[in-house]
């Protein structure tokens, strides 16, 4: 079976190979790397990737564990304005070459679901983001750049026949009915480094935080709660890792943190190994996001055996069950982080419980292995009712 994946993937690992002139964290969609190299190992499946980057001089495939990667130059404008009509065409161009018995399109916001719903072989749609919910919880100005998003998701969903439901609040919050479309409910895939992963002593006062540093992720309520755990005498050190956004946001959150004396760093975007070493050496990891679908923070600390608190807003809930595998509180209840927070500093046993159900868990839901061969299912089942 030959199936071409049309997803953003990160270039930074291949710097040497690509002869790209600087190096570049963006499309670090680490989910399609280990989704792609769990596919490449199976038999009988020929693995093409395509994407779209402007940190190249000129188009360019390699082969890397059985998978062919094409990186194909973007073009440099006329992007959203064009509803990404130009890089439709090249992707196209790339597909006639490959000649694909089916195309699996990552996204709904951008040029890959869209060229994959309405190219002629049969397709396979994966819903990560939902621009309407991030749009309404911004304001965005209905003039702007996000509107026209979020009018090519609505073309998307109108034109996809089958998709990948990544988590069941995909499905409620878009009303996807049975009826409509084909579902299928398959998580993203995490790397299989984060499985295999040595355990390693742990910071018992680290706290890690990972995710783009802008208002829908709550840092700020993070910072909030530790400012409350600070007047409690309850001392710990929080690590963001993430790329911090323009603007006064971050600006605000390091005066904040200066004006109550915290101990944060604020480490920028890091790559998936640095990350690791980071998930293995804290104690755990809070997510306080506004809203999200599946946050991939959460699915790669819970594969290192990482405890994890997760504010209960869209996704996240069906991801965590509460005392289990994990932590909710309410989100903007920085009290109620507060003292989840404290109570697993101060509880070792607690920590060892929740990491190890939530290894558990995620093995049998994001392993590669086990997206990839739910995956290769669903391309089966597309490719026999063609």
């Amino acid at each position: 079976m030959k199936v071409a994946i049309l997803c953003p993937y990160p270039t930074f690992q291949f710097f040497s190979q690509l002869g790209v002139p600087s190096r570049s964290y963006d499309n670090n969609a680490t989910w399609t790397v280990a989704l792609a190299n769990g596919l490449a190992g199976i038999p009988e499946t020929d693995v093409h990737v395509i994407t779209e980057t402007d940190n190249l001089a000129s188009s360019k495939t390699i082969i890397v564990d059985n998978a062919n990667l094409h990186f194909i130059k973007a073009p440099g404008k006329f992007k959203t304005l064009t509803l990404w009509q130009y890089d439709r065409k090249r992707i196209r161009q790339a597909l006639d070459e490959i000649q694909p018995e089916i195309v699996h399109g990552q996204g709904i916001e951008n040029q890959y679901g869209y060229t994959a719903v309405t190219s002629k072989w049969p397709h396979l749609l994966t819903i990560h983001g939902i621009p309407h919910l991030s749009n309404n919880a911004h304001r965005i100005n209905p003039f702007s750049r996000e509107k026209l998003v979020e009018l090519l998701a609505a073309s998307c969903l109108r034109n996809a026949r089958h998709i990948v439901v990544i988590n069941p609040f995909v499905e409620k919050v878009l009303g996807l009915r049975s009826e409509r479309y084909r579902l299928f409910p398959i998580a993203n895939a995490v790397g299989r480094q984060f499985f295999e992963a040595v355990p390693q002593v742990r910071d018992a006062a680290l706290i890690l935080s990972i995710g783009y540093v802008y208002p829908l992720k709550g840092h700020d309520i993070l910072l909030k709660a530790m400012a409350i755990l600070r007047k409690r005498n309850v001392h710990a050190k929080v690590v963001i890792v993430g790329p911090l956004a323009n603007g006064n946001y971050v600006s605000d959150l390091q005066q904040f943190v200066g004006a109550e004396k915290l101990d944060v760093q604020f480490t920028g975007f890091l790559p998936p190994d640095e990350v690791l070493t980071l998930l293995q050496r804290c104690t755990m990891l809070v997510h306080a996001s506004r809203a999200d679908t599946a946050p991939m923070a959460l699915c790669e600390a819970m594969s290192v055996g990482t405890p994890v608190i997760g504010s209960r807003v869209g996704g996240i809930p069906y991801m965590i069950q509460d005392g289990q595998t994990g932590m909710l509180f309410e989100s903007e209840n920085t009290s109620e982080l507060a003292d989840k927070i404290q109570s697993l500093l101060q509880d070792g046993a607690t920590r060892t419980r929740l990491g190890g159900n939530g290894h558990s868990y995620a093995h049998q839901t994001y392993h590669p292995d086990h997206v990839a061969g739910l995956t290769r299912s669903a391309y089966q089942e597309i490719l026999s009712a063609a």
